[in-house]
């Protein structure tokens, strides 16, 4: 019995100190425009600030060289013999790409549905499956990392590491790349 009087004394009193507390708020007007982190950026007039997007430490262990290598394939000075090799592998291999990455998030929907449908135990052969998928795209992606070491020079290795690192820390994210190619020319 005490603690319903004391739970109904509080409610009492939290209702009365808001009606006071509107009392010496203004009138209610048109909404200010949002400043600082919350203003909309990049004519993004729905969204509150950036886009969020993963730091660089929670990527992929392993980048992506070889769309990096082509899309500097300009500043990295890249010969034809260079670009066909780097096309030709990617031809072979984007098929094998695109499903492993739309069986992983299968995977990834399966294991979400599980959990929050509440069948828990039906996770977990699934993580197993996404575990090694995950792992196959891992040695896909390091195959690549080694095609794209053999295929440049010395100097373009460093320059494309220097370039994948400069993007990964989002210094050239919203800026023009010098002259674009293509490895398919």
């Amino acid at each position: 019995m005490r603690i319903r009087s004391s739970f109904a004394v509080l409610c009492a009193t939290l209702a009365l100190g808001m009606g006071a507390a509107k009392a010496d708020l203004p009138p209610p007007g048109p909404a200010l425009p949002a400043q600082g982190s919350m203003a909309p950026k990049w004519g993004h007039q729905t969204h509150h600030g950036r886009h969020h997007k993963p730091m660089h430490w929670a990527k992929s262990p392993i980048p992506s060289l070889l769309p990096i290598a082509e899309r500097h394939a300009a500043v990295l000075h890249l010969t034809p013999e260079q670009k066909a090799t780097l096309a030709t592998w990617q031809k072979e291999h984007r098929p094998i790409i695109k499903r492993d990455w739309k069986r992983m998030r299968q995977d990834s929907m399966a294991i979400r549905k599980a959990i929050l449908s509440g069948d828990v135990t039906t996770a977990q052969p699934l993580l197993g499956k996404l575990e090694s998928d995950r792992n196959a795209m891992m040695q896909m992606k390091l195959d690549q990392a080694i095609m794209v070491r053999k295929t440049l020079t010395p100097e373009q290795w460093l320059q494309l590491s220097e370039i994948t690192q400069r993007m990964e820390h989002g210094h050239w994210s919203h800026r023009p790349m010098a002259k674009r190619s293509s490895c398919h020319s």
